[in-house]
C-alpha cells in the first residue's frame, strides 16, 4: 500500500529545546482544523498527554519541529493553551488551538467534517477486525537531520472499542482500539489511518465502497501493550532465570478514536471560543518562537499572531489532497 505524502505531512514532532537550540525530539503532534465557516477552519495540535508530561518533567521549554516549504524544518518554543477532553480528563489526549501558514510551513490539517471516521461510517461500511491501518509519526533515532521525515508503519485492527480496557494504574479504563502494529518510542500522540477497502463483501454482497475519502482518521496511537518472555506460561508456573527476561512489546498498540478527539474539539467550550475569535478578532493563545538553529527563518512568521485577512485560516482540503494522491476507485452499482 502506497501512502499519500499528505498523510505524513499533518504530523509535526513535539520536544524540548536545549539551551544552544537544538531540538530534542519527544513524540508525535498532528494538526486537525474543525471548519467554522465556507473556506475556513480553525485549526488545532493533537497529541498524547503523557508526551507532554514528560518534556514538562524534563524542564526543558516545550518545542515543535515543522517542516518549511522553503526547504528544511523550523524548531521553536510552543507556549500552548492545553485542553483535556471534557468529559474524561484521565483519557491520554491534549488539543491546543495552533495556527500554521500556510504559506511558509509544509503542513496539512485533518478536517474534522470530513476525514474523522465515524460509528455511522463503521455500521454502514462494516468496518471492523482485520481492516488495514497504518501509522505515521517520529522515529527518535533517525527524524531528520535537516527535515522531518516520518516514518510509516503498517497494520490492522486487532479489537474494536466495544468494551473499556484498563490501561493500569493512573490511566483508566477506556474504549479503544487495538491494531496489530508495534508501537515504538516517539509514536504516541501519532495519526492513526484507516485505509479504506475497495471492496467489501458484507451480507454475501461484493459491494464497491465509493462515495467517501480513501482514507480516514482512526485515531491517535497513545503506547503499546507489553507482554514478557515467559507470558504464555501457566499462571503460577515460576519461569527459569527470572532476572534475565526483559519487558517486550506485545506487537499490539493502543489507539484512542477519534470520535474522542472530535468530542473534544467540538466542546461548547471550544465552540464558544471559536464564536469569540470569529467575532473579536482576538490574538490566538499559542505562539510559535522560532530559533536561529539550523534554518532559515526569514520567512517564517509567528504562530499566534492574528492574520490580516477577515478569516482566522483558510481551510486546507486534506480530504481532496488524499484523495488525489490515492488510488482510483471503482464505480458502478452494487453487484
Amino acid at each position: 500500500m502506497r501512502i499519500p505524502e499528505e498523510a505524513r505531512r499533518c504530523v509535526v514532532f513535539i520536544g524540548g529545546l536545549l539551551p544552544n537550540g537544538t531540538f530534542v525530539p519527544f513524540g508525535t503532534a498532528f494538526l486537525a482544523a474543525v471548519p467554522t465557516a465556507p473556506s475556513v477552519g480553525f485549526k488545532y495540535l493533537v497529541t498524547a498527554k503523557h508526551v507532554v508530561r514528560d518534556i514538562e518533567d524534563s524542564k526543558l521549554p516545550m518545542a515543535l519541529r515543522v517542516n518549511l516549504k522553503a526547504g528544511g524544518a523550523a524548531a521553536g518554543r510552543f507556549e500552548p493553551t492545553w485542553f483535556s477532553h471534557p468529559t474524561i480528563p484521565d483519557l491520554d489526549l491534549l488539543i491546543s488551538p495552533l495556527d500554521l501558514d500556510n504559506n511558509t510551513f509544509d503542513a496539512v490539517h485533518i478536517q474534522s467534517d470530513e476525514y474523522f471516521l465515524t460509528d455511522e461510517f463503521i455500521a454502514a461500511h462494516d468496518i471492523g477486525a482485520g481492516d488495514e491501518v497504518f501509522v505515521t509519526g517520529l522515529l527518535t533515532r533517525h527524524f531528520g537531520r535537516d527535515r522531518n521525515i516520518p516514518i510509516v508503519r503498517m497494520g490492522n485492527i486487532a479489537a474494536m472499542p466495544d468494551e473499556p480496557i484498563d490501561l493500569g494504574e493512573g490511566h483508566g479504563s477506556h474504549e479503544l482500539y487495538l491494531i496489530e502494529s508495534r508501537s515504538i518510542g516517539g509514536l504516541s500522540g501519532s495519526p492513526v489511518h484507516l485505509q479504506v477497502p475497495l471492496w467489501r463483501n458484507y451480507q454475501g454482497k461484493i459491494t464497491p465502497m465509493t462515495g467517501h475519502p480513501a482514507i480516514l482518521l482512526l485515531g491517535m496511537n497513545i503506547g503499546l501493550f507489553e507482554t514478557r518472555a515467559h507470558a504464555d506460561r501457566a499462571p503460577g508456573e515460576l519461569p527459569p532465570r527470572e532476572a534475565f527476561l526483559e519487558t517486550m512489546s506485545a506487537g499490539i498498540a493502543v489507539v484512542i478514536p477519534a470520535k474522542r478527539i472530535l468530542e473534544a474539539l467540538d466542546h461548547p467550550d471550544q465552540l464558544q471560543r471559536r464564536h469569540d475569535y470569529m467575532e473579536k478578532r482576538k490574538k490566538r493563545d499559542t505562539g510559535f518562537v522560532p530559533t536561529s538553529a539550523g534554518a532559515n527563518f526569514s520567512a517564517v512568521t509567528a504562530i499566534g499572531v492574528e492574520p490580516e485577512s477577515d478569516n482566522p485560516t483558510h481551510k486546507e482540503d486534506f480530504t481532496r489532497l488524499l484523495n488525489a494522491a490515492a488510488r482510483k476507485r471503482p464505480q458502478g452499482d452494487q453487484t
